[in-house]
């Protein structure tokens, strides 16, 4: 079986440089890419560690989140975006005892999109993106080949991967759970129950969605457009939705890390990139 705590993660070293200097650390990305992994060898360094998918202490964070933080010293707090008011009670005690290192939170959704966000840590957090494995932490190397290209140092692959073999790593992608399973049909099924599990619950914590029994076939439809020019309107048309309902799926699959919204490129500063 594939442990992901093998893998080292590019991320780490950034992390440790977060918690030596800034109160509140976030790691966010989608679900099953390792964060919990991660944050738990963090919480043997004397972090008391509490997950939020943990239904007493979700009961807990959501009835007092204030009472829990006050019994807090330096913790972990994994899928913190299930209990919202936990912010503010971390904001409170942050600038009544103002440490590095205090709290080390995970989310699984983009906190910024969520309304019950009353309140931000805005200059006591830094928030890191964690994602699926990449081709460099499947294979130990902890080169960062953009760095090395702004230098003009381009690195060159030691087992250049093309045809049939890009392929079969494109179609494996980086979840951990699914690189354990060589069997594509069973890889296909986790794959299937991992998206059938977020849209059943995930979504509904995130977002307010009617005909949410079209969400599976929206998403198909999405990712039949990667990399290509959205237009909702032409999108939506397919499952008899309006552009602005499309708009709204995609925002929530934004806000769950399932997709990224690229601007187009433009030579133009005032327009972005």
């Amino acid at each position: 079986m594939v442990d992901p705590i093998l893998y080292p993660r590019l991320i780490q070293h950034s992390l440790t440089e977060a918690l030596n200097d800034t109160p509140v650390v976030l790691i966010c990305g989608p679900r099953q890419v390792g964060t919990t992994t991660l944050v738990k060898q963090f919480a043997q360094q004397g972090m008391r560690y509490l997950s939020l998918d943990d239904e007493l202490t979700l009961t807990s964070a959501r009835t007092d989140p204030v009472g829990l933080i006050r019994s807090l010293d330096r913790a972990v707090i994994d899928e913190v975006q299930r209990a919202p008011d936990l912010l503010l009670a971390i904001k409170k005690s942050v600038d009544d005892h103002r440490s590095p290192g205090r709290f080390l939170l995970t989310s699984s959704a983009n906190l910024m999109f969520l309304p019950k966000v009353a309140d931000s840590l805005a200059g006591r957090m830094q928030t890191l993106s964690l994602h699926p494995l990449s081709q460099s932490e499947l294979h130990g190397q902890v080169s960062n080949w953009i760095d090395q290209a702004f230098l003009g140092q381009l690195p060159q692959p030691q087992t250049p991967c093309v045809g049939r073999d890009l392929i079969d790593v494109v179609i494996r992608g980086g979840f951990p759970e699914s690189i354990m399973r060589t069997d594509h049909k069973r890889r296909r099924v986790w794959l299937q129950q991992y998206i059938a599990s977020i849209l059943q619950r995930d979504v509904r914590e995130v977002a307010d969605i009617g005909k949410s029994s079209l969400l599976p076939r929206f998403l198909t439809a999405l990712s039949h457009g990667a990399s290509q020019q959205c237009n909702y309107t032409k999108l939506g048309g397919q499952l008899g939705l309006g552009g602005k309902t499309a708009a709204k799926y995609i925002a929530v699959f934004e806000t769950l890390f399932w997709l990224q919204r690229v601007d187009s490129w433009s030579n133009n500063g005032s327009k972005g990139w």
